[in-house]
């Protein structure tokens, strides 16, 4: 009984909202009003805080510190991502490639692995600041320093130099692209 009636006032609230927006619709007051419609999706009690978090960009400090650990990963990954691109166009290019490319790739491979190795360290320990901070779920694992290092030495393996069959060490990457504007020109 009680929720019969409480369905038949609803009902009726609904009923009188709907006139009123329409009443309104038809005199053109709602022409004035602008912006986004309200989210009222969100049905808990703190409401109106987890709105103002989200719109403003932040969130719980644990998940904050999630992502400081994020942005510390990234950055050892930025740090190897010239040199990955660097090897990549080399071994593209792998017969013209010259002895002083190669070494030069080489000594910027072997600086690039030597500060990862030593922001790994630093690395795992963010991470284990971070652990220490979270609950167990959100923990995140570190990077075994050995093992993440000749993953990435092996990724990145060295290049070396091809010298051609007359023993004369080719011009490499100007003279390979002199043949390919003759051929186009010609």
């Amino acid at each position: 009984m009680a929720r019969e009636r409480l369905r038949t006032r609803r009902e009726a609230a609904l009923e009188i909202e709907e006139q009123l927006l329409q009443e309104a619709r038809e005199r053109d007051e709602l022409r004035a009003l602008w912006g986004r419609p309200l989210d009222l999706s969100d049905e808990s009690p703190n409401w109106f805080m987890n709105r103002l978090l989200r719109r403003e960009g932040v969130s719980h400090p644990l998940i904050e510190r999630g992502r400081d650990v994020d942005e510390a990963i990234a950055e050892v990954w930025r740090l190897l991502e010239p040199v990955r691109q660097r090897h990549a166009r080399l071994t593209a290019l792998e017969p013209q490639v010259t002895e002083r490319d190669a070494s030069a790739f080489n000594l910027r491979r072997e600086h690039a692995l030597e500060e990862a190795r030593v922001r790994l360290p630093e690395l795992n320990r963010v991470i284990r600041d971070h652990n220490l901070m979270v609950p167990d779920a959100l923990h995140r694992r570190p990077f075994p320093l050995a093992e993440t290092l000749e993953r990435l030495a092996s990724e990145i393996p060295p290049i070396e130099a091809q010298v051609p069959e007359g023993g004369r060490q080719q011009e490499g990457w100007r003279r390979h692209m002199r043949k390919l504007t003759r051929r186009r020109a010609g």
